[in-house]
């Protein structure tokens, strides 16, 4: 690890932004978890006499030239004036981001995710200000020695190093662009006074979507409950830090993950996350961010658009077709697509489609499995979905959601259907000697056609049509759940967040200004 410091860098003043350019290096394979490293920051106290703001302080920090992204820790003896901010730059693509006090706190006292292993690290001090330091000893970075360890907060591995969530020959999920749907990553900060962060810090991700539920910019948003702590067995000795990240890239082609751009990156507002893992539909979260540096919350910046939940869902048994958006891992990009429950890990080929935006297609159906209130909040979907897709929105034909996917719908892929193993779950014709592996995973629950393979409760007279083989974590959570409605109702009587602060004119003004990235060198000499 190198580190560069400077006392006061030879540019000085806002209009000259700290952008500099190094070049791409080959990543190692497919870094899916992230580590915390060491490194030394301390400015000391930075003093500033002049009448406008000056850069009084710069140092890179460098984690050597295959990390493909970091994210910055900053300590809590950390001290900025009014007026004053760090400034933080990817020297790999000049993505910069500015904080002071407040967006410090509002960003659990951690940065943006940059792309590469190489960032400026500036102190910007107010006019006529004094006491101004910054300091920062651990930056989270990719793990590249855990790769073939690696796994997604999502569905139980399938014993062979996959996630049996994808049923049939094929893996039909395709690339999507929906502004409404976000990755979810936990970004293992720390606000003053939490305890440090576990070494190694595994790195799992979920996918969570913006609700129109309420007046105002300020939308709330939804995923899966086993996708914050306490319940998250990856991460449950972190503290709550996530961060929501929209227009995700895609990966590299070793399976490497990519960030987007600052701007397209929102903190999970803490206090405002309420969260519940105890049974087969009873998992969901509910969460609000704060606003980007440009002062647009994440409603804004997708445009003003938000799902909405429907109010009169199917009920038990009936069969709808549905679309699932989401993150899922995938190792098959540009491949076969086939449906081998291997392809929902990335092996470090074929990744450019790993944890990024897809859709997939299928049918789903409202189970009777559990009951809340009178309602029955269980839903079991076909559609295939991988590692990373929890927390994503199950959407019916007319654009709503009616249910938050959790986890695999199937224990397996299907039923056998005659042979010696008739009625038994499998996951292809070789599972059923003498029969055949059907995709279906619907049985005949009652009537005449007890136990048949079915695929709409037509098959079933006197009967329903419903779910093989129910698992505890098994199903999807549906959207008109009593507690998740109550929870919505609560945040509707809260009041919505003001327009954009003068400090988010501030730092959009800023941001402006450093946009041309065009000047990047990485050899760029600091003054000493």
């Amino acid at each position: 690890m190198t580190k560069k410091s400077s006392g006061i860098p030879c540019y000085t003043g806002l209009c000259c932004a700290a952008l500099l350019v190094c070049e791409a290096t080959n990543a190692a394979p497919a870094p899916l978890m992230g580590k915390m490293e060491p490194v030394q920051l301390d400015s000391g106290p930075r003093a500033n006499p002049k009448d406008s703001p000056e850069v009084v302080f710069a140092q890179e920090l460098d984690l050597g030239p295959d990390v493909p992204w970091v994210r910055v820790l900053i300590e809590k003896e950390t001290t900025l004036a009014p007026g004053s901010f760090i400034r933080v730059t990817s020297l790999l693509d000049g993505e910069t981001q500015l904080l002071d006090a407040e967006e410090l706190e509002n960003w659990n006292y951690g940065t943006a995710f940059f792309n590469g292993s190489l960032v400026q690290v500036e102190l910007i001090a107010g006019a006529r200000t004094a006491g101004n330091a910054v300091h920062i000893q651990e930056i989270i970075a990719a793990d590249l020695a855990t790769q073939d360890t690696a796994q997604p907060i999502d569905e139980d591995d399938d014993g062979s190093g996959g996630i049996a969530s994808i049923c049939g020959a094929v893996d039909t999920r395709t690339l999507s662009n929906d502004k409404r749907v976000g990755r979810l990553l936990p970004g293992m900060g720390r606000m003053p006074g939490d305890p440090p962060p576990n070494d190694p810090a595994p790195l799992g991700w979920c996918t969570s979507f913006i609700v129109d539920a309420q007046d105002g910019r300020d939308k709330l948003h939804l995923t899966a409950g086993h996708c914050f702590d306490p319940y998250n067995p990856v991460n449950q000795n972190l503290p709550v830090d996530y961060v929501l990240q929209f227009n995700v890239p895609a990966s590299n082609a070793n399976c490497t993950i990519k960030h987007p751009a600052v701007a397209d990156q929102f903190p999970v507002r803490r206090d405002t996350v309420i969260s519940r893992n105890t049974s087969n539909g009873n998992d969901w979260a509910m969460f609000k961010c704060s606003p980007n540096g440009l002062g647009e919350t994440t409603y804004e910046r997708a445009g003003n658009i938000a799902f909405s939940l429907k109010a009169n869902p199917p009920g038990v048994g009936m069969a709808v077709p549905v679309e699932i958006i989401g993150y899922g891992a995938d190792g098959n990009a540009g491949g076969a697509k086939a449906g081998d429950p291997r392809s929902c890990r990335c092996k470090g080929v074929n990744g450019t489609q790993n944890s990024v935006q897809q859709k997939s297609v299928g049918t789903t159906m409202r189970s009777a499995d559990k009951e809340v209130g009178g309602v029955n909040v269980v839903y079991r979907t076909n559609a295939p979905t991988c590692g990373g897709n929890s927390g994503s929105p199950v959407i019916n034909q007319s654009g709503q959601v009616i249910a938050i996917h959790t986890g695999r719908s199937m224990v397996l892929c299907g039923l056998c259907v005659g042979g010696a193993n008739g009625g038994n779950l499998c996951k292809s014709n070789a599972d059923c000697p003498g029969g055949a592996c059907a995709a279906t995973p619907y049985l005949c629950v009652g009537g005449a056609n007890n136990g048949n393979v079915c695929n709409s409760n037509a098959d079933c007279p006197d009967g329903v049509c419903n779910n093989a083989a129910p698992g505890k974590n098994d199903g999807d959570t549906a959207t008109d759940h009593p507690e998740i409605q109550d929870a919505i109702e609560l945040e509707e009587e809260k009041k919505p967040v003001p327009a954009i602060s003068a400090w988010g004119v501030v730092v959009m003004s800023l941001l402006l200004l450093t946009a041309g990235k065009v000047a990047f060198r990485k050899s760029r000499a600091l003054a000493s």
